[in-house]
């Protein structure tokens, strides 16, 4: 019988984010063939503290006697770790207090045998991923996506996603998973096929150079897609959730930007931070700027970058990602800044412009319902909360749920003050009254300017992205340019406070 040789592993590390649970540390023993010859140079572990494949944290392993190896790896919640040996690794799902004993292969890591605490997991994936190799590999996504319909890729991502719930549910030892495996599997599963869903458009207009336009996705795609899905904390661990996230913040400022490409990289970033800032908080909200900022740092203009850096490294308690983003967008960050006797001048310039800016807001004009013409100066005497919005604004239309839910919880006297008004900025008469009708939005006031982006409404607010809403004073001060959403529980009391 072939002697084997034993390595073990006592593995540390300190993940910098913020605990679920106690940590706890986890040991992994490592078993070969004597002919694989593991030595502590050629093995060692490989864990990504930010998921972005930049500078992760290497544990090599210490000489401790008896041809044995030890490292230490202290868990506060689940992790993806890299094994490595030589020049191939093997993917090794861990969690705190875990005691894994894995037995590699020669012909590949991927045949490893896995046993011990936390083995039924790993094994699990194991033959998971061998079921269903294609869906999970980014080159045959990209094919896939290429070479299908929309149509026809919805038809096979249902009934893939179907087939992969049925693996996990008929595997005969899913009754030993974890509740964090459980919630692990979930997510991989309900993100490949979102990630499919969010970057069918991308993937395609990025390999098509001429196109000027991204395609839309039909919105019964985008249903399941709420908030929640978008923000989870819990899914960072998963890759099929941090690809979807940039794949669908790509999309949703597509579709603000009427679903044409940006032809200017600080626009684009600047419209995309919008989405960030609406949809992200934690560490998602993080992953995100971090990944764009790393990707496209070189092209954008230094005050886009400095702008998103500030915003980052301000919400990145640790600075584990702005650590990042620093050392990538190192010169863009290094850029002259305006001097201090320019910034006074500025301010008082803009001190000035503010003055008279609700007087030359008053004057615009929009087209109400009856093809009256209607200027915002005529609503002067009541707080005006202003909603900007077109039909064709997935995440726009979202939000009149909660708009006609705010408007309710009004009282008769405050409905008198307050007006809720409705600018859209679509190119279609028709389309807007449709979906005001589709909508059932009666409540409030309702205009149209015409032109989308280049509307006289879009140009005078300088709106580079929808929804977009307002906050006018009595008096028709601009009191808050980009106020809260609806959805946000806390732009009542910003509303009534204007109150008189």
């Amino acid at each position: 019988m072939q002697q084997i040789t034993r390595l073990f592993f006592l593995l540390v590390l300190t993940a910098g984010f913020q605990a679920v649970f106690a940590q706890q540390t986890t040991k992994i023993t490592v078993s070969a063939p004597e002919t694989m010859a593991l030595t502590d140079k050629n093995v060692y572990i490989t864990a990504d503290a930010t998921y972005l494949g930049v500078n992760p944290d290497t544990i090599r392993p210490k000489t401790a006697g008896n041809n044995a190896l030890e490292m230490q790896l202290t868990l506060v919640q689940p992790r993806m770790v890299q094994l490595h040996y030589a020049n191939r690794s093997l993917n090794v799902y861990t969690e705190p207090a875990d005691n894994l004993q894995i037995t590699l292969a020669p012909d590949s890591l991927k045949n490893a045998a896995f046993e011990g605490k936390g083995a039924v997991h790993n094994r699990f994936l194991q033959d998971f991923y061998a079921n269903f190799t294609a869906m999970y590999n980014p080159t045959g996504m990209n094919e896939k996506i290429m070479n299908t319909s929309i149509d026809g890729l919805e038809m096979e991502l249902f009934d893939s996603r179907k087939k992969q719930r049925d693996f996990v549910k008929n595997y005969p030892d899913k009754s030993s998973f974890s509740a964090d495996f459980d919630l692990f599997i979930q997510n991989e599963i309900t993100y490949n096929y979102l990630c499919y869903v969010a970057g069918y458009s991308i993937v395609r207009a990025n390999a098509d150079a001429k196109s000027l336009t991204v395609s839309r996705i039909p919105q019964v795609m985008l249903d399941e897609i709420t908030p929640a899905v978008v923000n989870n904390e819990k899914a960072m661990v998963n890759e099929p959730y941090r690809s979807f996230l940039i794949y669908y913040i790509t999309y949703v400022t597509s579709e603000v930007n009427n679903l044409n490409k940006f032809k200017d990289i600080g626009l684009s970033l600047k419209m995309k931070f919008n989405q960030i800032r609406q949809r992200l908080s934690g560490e998602p909200y993080n992953y995100a700027i971090t990944k764009y900022l790393y990707d496209y740092c070189e092209k954008a203009d230094a005050e886009t970058v400095q702008l998103l850096y500030r915003y980052l490294s301000s919400n990145d308690e640790d600075q584990r990602y702005a650590k990042i983003a620093a050392a990538r967008c190192a010169d863009p960050l290094k850029a002259p800044v305006i001097a201090e006797k320019d910034k006074e001048k500025d301010k008082k310039n803009n001190t000035k412009d503010n003055d008279s800016a609700g007087d030359a807001a008053g004057n615009i004009t929009f087209t109400t319902l009856d093809g009256a013409e209607m200027r915002l100066k005529d609503l002067r005497g009541k707080v005006v909360y202003v909603d900007f919005w077109a039909s064709w604004c997935g995440p726009c239309r979202k939000q009149m749920p909660f708009s006609k839910e705010l408007h309710e919880k009004l009282s008769s006297k405050q409905k008198k003050k307050v007006v809720f008004l409705y600018i859209s900025i679509d190119d279609n008469e028709q389309a807007w009254k449709d979906a005001l009708q589709k909508l059932e939005l009666t409540n409030g006031t309702h205009g149209w300017s015409t032109g989308g982006w280049n509307s006289k409404v879009a140009k005078f607010f300088q709106i580079s992205s929808i929804p977009r809403y307002m906050l006018i004073d009595p008096q028709g001060n601009i009191v808050e340019p980009n106020a809260k959403r609806p959805s946000d529980e806390t732009i009542l009391d910003e509303i009534l406070k204007l109150v008189k």
